[in-house]
């Protein structure tokens, strides 16, 4: 029978686990916070890129995507478009043709997933003739980048010859609370993880789109991601190979964050569950490798896949429950007091989310595209977002047999400016 000593335990135990997960966390906000962002020496040479995109039925974005790249303040002639229309129902593959990317058609329906799709993508691409690129980019139909993302992606490739990711921005920050909230979360990795990793010398994570692999990697060795988080998966196995991967803070492009809440729930149990399925994929060898030559950006991976999120949740709310009752038993009379236990819980969870988007936004502000009055209300409304992530970090767990990749629906159009502004 649980009582408050078992309580007291779990809160011990909790606190312990939420101080090994957070602490490195704690350290990157501070860095990110004092430390200007990392530039690139401007170069003379030009580089040429490869841009790898895996569609399936992104009819609606994909000519916009295109039509950023060729929009690229850089020579096109050193530049070439590559699309896999991967089994689609609508006319992806041919918009993508029309607008001038060089479009291949995949249609193998029992083969569903980006990572079996991208290993199709880059064997065509490997085998297609004509000069090979220097780099190879990868990104999502529904991206938008900037007219001067491969100017200074080519600047980092010259100063730095290692994987770069660029700048992750919103298409559509203002849209709701659902795309406010999910653009906040990939505000906070660029300017509170990849920015304070690449201020402190560390390696950073692949982040699903936005990335530049040189080409030896694509041409000579097989992709071999295939996890619901592919690019997670993808981080781990470079850096067993003792590789680095860069962020390229000038370098932006532009996402579509989900705009219903249904999708969003979809995609992060999938992130959620992905994390621990690549734990127990690679967490032995990424501690292997750490065996052999240290470096702290393994341990930093490591404590990133293990998934002590849905731990401490769990434990937590067990934690809450137990003394929840233990509090009920011992009130006279049932009043609003009874409950200050969940009262204390859920100032403690909502205020930390609170600090989070605060610090994030205003860190982010010149990049948010978005009005003064939207982004003071993503701030206010991202406690009550994350609020949902606490039964994803109950039911990832629980339905990890069930691994079915899920397409995230694509729709809203934009473009770019000659200034980077979107329209």
């Amino acid at each position: 029978m649980f009582n408050i000593t078992h309580a007291f335990m779990l809160t011990i135990i909790t606190q312990i686990l939420f101080f090994l997960f957070f602490s490195l966390h704690i350290l990157y906000f501070i860095v990110g916070i004092l430390t200007k962002p990392q530039t690139f020496k401007r170069q003379s040479k030009q580089r040429r890129f490869d841009f790898l995109i895996v569609a399936r039925n992104e009819a609606v974005v994909i000519g916009d995507l295109i039509d950023s790249i060729k929009a690229q303040q850089y020579p096109q002639e050193l530049i070439r478009i590559f699309v896999l229309a991967d089994n689609c129902t609508d006319k992806t593959a041919m918009i993508a043709k029309a607008h001038g990317a060089i479009t291949f058609v995949n249609a193998v329906p029992n083969l569903v997933g980006k990572g079996l799709a991208l290993k199709r993508l880059i064997q065509l691409r490997n085998e297609y003739p004509g000069v090979q690129s220097d780099g190879v980019f990868f990104f999502d139909a529904d991206n938008v980048v900037d007219p001067n993302f491969t100017e200074r992606m080519n600047d980092a490739y010259l100063n730095q010859d290692t994987i770069l990711i660029g700048y992750r921005g919103s298409k559509n920050f203002g849209n709701n609370a659902t795309s406010m909230g999910s653009s906040i979360i990939f505000f906070r990795e660029a300017h509170f993880l990849h920015h304070a990793r690449n201020r402190l010398g560390l390696s950073t994570h692949i982040n699903g789109t936005g990335f530049m692999l040189p080409n030896p990697i694509v041409k000579h060795e097989p992709w071999e991601a295939f996890s619901l988080i592919e690019d997670v998966e993808f981080t781990i196995l470079q850096l067993i190979k003792e590789r680095k991967v860069m962020f390229v803070r000038e370098a932006k492009f532009y996402d579509e964050q989900p705009i219903h809440a249904n999708v969003s729930f979809k995609q992060r149990l999938r992130w959620i569950k992905g994390g621990i399925q690549i734990f127990f994929l690679h967490a032995g060898k990424l501690l292997t490798s750490l065996l052999k030559k240290f470096r702290f950006a393994k341990i930093d991976l490591l404590l990133w896949i293990t998934p002590f999120p849905s731990v401490i949740v769990i434990l937590s709310l067990v934690n809450l429950t137990i003394t929840q009752i233990d509090v009920i038993q011992q009130a006279e009379v049932m009043n609003w007091l009874t409950f200050l236990p969940i009262y204390q819980w859920l100032f403690n969870y909502l205020g930390v989310a609170f600090l989070i988007a605060t610090m994030t936004v205003i860190a982010s502000w010149k990049e948010v595209q978005a009005s003064t009055f939207q982004k003071l209300w993503a701030i206010i409304t991202f406690p009550f977002y994350s609020l949902s992530f606490l039964p994803l970090f109950i039911l990832a767990p629980i339905t990890m047999f069930n691994l079915k990749w899920y397409k995230t629906p694509h729709s809203v159009r934009k473009s770019l400016s000659s200034d980077g502004t979107l329209v």
